[in-house]
């Protein structure tokens, strides 16, 4: 399973995207988007206000290291 996961994560690398996700302050898209900006994969746009999704970071406390990019989730 781990051969083809590395596989995916090179091809991934040979063929740079971009990818958003939505849901900013969860911690699950965080963790996501930390793992794919360590490993290279690809750019990311993270949905959502960007004090807010600071906010979640801090709580992390040092889990986020990278640089995120945002957008401006829409006004209710």
């Amino acid at each position: 399973m781990q051969r083809l996961i590395n596989e995916i994560v090179e091809r991934a690398k040979a063929n740079r995207q971009r990818i958003v996700l939505p849901e900013g302050t969860e911690e699950r898209t965080l963790k996501a988007a930390n793992q794919i900006l360590t490993d290279g994969v690809a750019d990311l746009i993270i949905l959502g206000k960007p004090a807010e999704i600071e906010a979640c970071q801090r709580v992390g406390a040092g889990k986020y290291k990278q640089s995120y990019h945002y957008r401006p989730g829409r006004p209710s």
